[in-house]
């Protein structure tokens, strides 16, 4: 696969999304794409701006917003058909921009990105979650091991990483 200058920059809503757009500084720096389920970057012309593309992988997401509104049954069958459907939208995410490296914070959406980036030989940097101080999220313990880089957010998280490196809290 002929690698390029594209970082792929992927978090899920929320609390992943927000520490995310604390390495804001390194998007100009890189043709950079976001890969997210936060459908709220739709409307933030100044957010999309910032990248080349903005690339959407939201099975997850679509399927919890059904169950909030009560169209489908939550069981782990649908969770399971969710996640496979979220694991086709990052092949062809990869396939279509072939990154050279993969920046993620998490939560879910880094699990298929990541194991698909790591098939095509992408670097993968994982930044695990400043909510976590003393343990590994499960985004953590899935990924961490497959990260070319583990990034944590306070110095105690370097007992549960031993190779990773601290670089403090996100702003």
């Amino acid at each position: 696969m002929n690698k390029n200058n594209v970082v792929m920059f992927a978090a899920s809503v929320g609390g992943h999304y927000k520490e995310m757009m604390g390495l804001r500084n390194l998007f100009p720096l890189y043709d950079s794409i976001l890969v997210t389920d936060n459908k709220a970057v739709a409307n933030q012309p100044e957010i999309r701006d910032e990248f080349r593309s903005v690339e959407f992988a939201n099975a997850m997401s679509d399927r919890r917003e059904r169950m909030a509104g009560n169209i489908e049954k939550g069981t782990r069958w649908t969770a399971v058909n969710a996640y496979l459907k979220m694991f086709i939208q990052c092949v062809r995410i990869i396939r279509k921009y072939k990154p050279a490296v993969i920046i993620s914070t998490g939560s879910y959406i880094a699990v298929p990105l990541f194991w698909c980036g790591k098939f095509y030989g992408a670097k993968l940097i994982f930044i695990e979650s400043n909510a976590m101080v003393f343990s590994k999220t499960l985004t953590g313990k899935l990924v961490g091991w497959l990260s070319d880089k583990v990034i944590v957010q306070w110095p105690e998280m370097l007992k549960v990483y031993p190779k990773a490196e601290y670089w403090g809290v996100l702003n």
